[in-house]
């Protein structure tokens, strides 16, 4: 059976904008805290991508932790 250890948790937050027609990029930023509410981390993630001239395709999350059997 697997267990995962949520202790060590870490979070990363991504913001995929249109560069061009039908291109796009990523800019990611590391180390969120994990706690974050999503509606804070969309309400977070539209304020950094106003910063830029590009236009915001989405806001990722990406959590992960370890996961080991028991």
């Amino acid at each position: 059976m697997a267990k995962g250890d949520k202790s060590n948790r870490t979070c990363k937050l991504t913001l995929r904008q249109e560069l061009a027609t039908d291109k796009y990029g990523n800019q990611t930023l590391n180390h969120i805290n994990p706690s974050v509410t999503d509606d804070k981390f969309l309400y977070f993630g539209n304020k950094l991508s106003a910063l830029t001239d590009k236009t915001l395709n989405k806001v990722i999350r990406t959590d992960s932790y370890d996961i080991a059997a028991e």
